[in-house]
């Protein structure tokens, strides 16, 4: 599964790691609906628009999202091409 998040949507209160939250969330619910087993699938988490945000502040909110949810995030732009190859 590959979670593209918008990096962009950071604000006092919440950020991309409130998004995971959500999306992870939602998968356990249709698999429990469903008797499926989406949420144990292997996933990919990319951070999109990395471009949109000075380099530093991509790092910045990627090490938090690191620290909030245990998982590594990569950091992506589609406009630039930076982190695709690693998708």
């Amino acid at each position: 599964v590959l979670h593209l998040i918008d990096i962009t949507q950071v604000t006092d209160d919440t950020g991309p790691w409130d998004a995971y939250t959500t999306i992870r969330g939602e998968l356990k619910a249709y698999d429990k609906t469903f008797g499926t087993a989406l949420a144990k699938l292997p996933e990919i988490i990319a951070l999109s628009k990395a471009d949109a945000l000075p380099a530093d502040e991509a790092e910045a909110v990627a090490k938090q999202f690191k620290a909030k949810t245990k998982k590594t995030a990569l950091l992506l732009s589609s406009q630039s091409g930076d982190g695709v190859k690693a998708v």
